[in-house]
């Protein structure tokens, strides 16, 4: 792996991992608005679990898991309109991650024998 390539990764792993903390802090700082029930706990625990799951399919390499959590972000923003200033944002942060680690080139294999 060169270093261009390093610093990249580094950067698109760090900015997915400050997106996701925006997006958790922002369902927290909603989460205690008035209103609050039950459901509400339960959507935003499951949003919230999504941006995780998203930004360790990037962390961990795997697109597919990143692909699953942005589309659970996706899908799930649509319920709190509220929310889609800091959603869609973070959903944009983390596929563009993803698709930084997605174009990397592969290690070269090398054969011993």
């Amino acid at each position: 792996m060169n270093v261009q390539h390093s610093r990249t990764r580094l950067l698109s792993v760090a900015a997915a991992t400050l997106a996701t903390c925006i997006l958790l802090g922002a369902l927290g700082w909603y989460l205690q608005e008035p209103g609050y029930t039950a459901s509400r706990l339960v959507l935003f625990a499951i949003i919230g679990g999504a941006g995780v799951l998203a930004l360790y399919g990037i962390v961990a390499e795997r697109p597919a898991i990143a692909g699953v959590g942005i589309a659970g972000l996706f899908l799930l923003g649509f319920w709190q309109a509220v929310l889609w200033i800091v959603v869609y944002p973070v959903i944009a942060v983390l596929i563009v991650a993803t698709l930084v680690g997605m174009t990397e080139p592969e290690a070269e294999a090398v054969e011993t024998g």
